[in-house]
């Protein structure tokens, strides 16, 4: 599952270039903010804004969902 800083875009394309085995290792540059958000001090608000993130988007995903509902409820009933 997707992590801001433990599983992401960069840790997949390093793991791909892996198993593709790339006649280069992957930049290691690439990795500054991740390896900054790993240390003791940065991962607990890294996971903590993550996990806030994931809820907000639920939430909002959810009441898109019922507005959607609602809506097509009300053009059926005044389709009748």
């Amino acid at each position: 599952q997707y992590h801001l800083v433990r599983k992401n875009c960069v840790t997949f394309a390093e793991e791909f270039a892996e198993a593709l085995k790339a006649p280069e290792a992957f930049p290691a540059y690439t990795r500054g903010a991740i390896d900054l958000g790993m240390t003791e001090t940065l991962l607990p608000v890294a996971d903590y804004g993550w996990s806030w993130f994931k809820w907000y988007c639920t939430r909002c995903a959810a009441q898109e969902e019922e507005a959607a509902k609602a809506a097509a409820e009300a053009e059926s009933q005044g389709s009748l």
